[in-house]
């Protein structure tokens, strides 16, 4: 699994912790989004590091990337959301999921966990 694909596990994850389901799927939900969260923080010191290196400043909230640096700071952020991660989740199978109410963008979150 990418990095990349942590990130948006977790998002999807996310909108799955705080919905009343059954103990087993809770329990599932659970130990995944604490899996993820931990691979997310590891992810981001990183990624703040990669923006501090290349930022001049800030625009409404956000880093401002030097003009001359914005091609490196992408590959580099490019390298760190392509890199390898081994994470052991639960599956979950989409009929322990039929009581809830879910939008179509957590579901193509959680597609790699997701069984049918």
């Amino acid at each position: 699994m990418k990095v990349r694909e942590v990130y948006n596990l977790y998002e999807g994850i996310k909108e799955l912790i705080d919905k009343e389901l059954s103990i087993t799927t809770a329990f599932k939900i659970q130990k995944n989004f604490t899996k993820l969260e931990d691979e997310v923080k590891q992810a981001e010191v990183i990624r703040k590091k990669i923006i501090d290196k290349y930022k001049e400043g800030e625009f409404e909230g956000n880093a401002k990337i030097k003009d001359d640096c914005i091609d490196k700071f992408n590959e580099e952020i490019e390298e760190l959301f392509n890199q390898d991660v081994e994470l052991d989740l639960k599956e979950i199978n989409i009929s322990e999921l039929e009581n809830i109410k879910i939008k179509p963008i957590t579901l193509s979150r959680l597609d790699l966990i997701i069984i049918e």
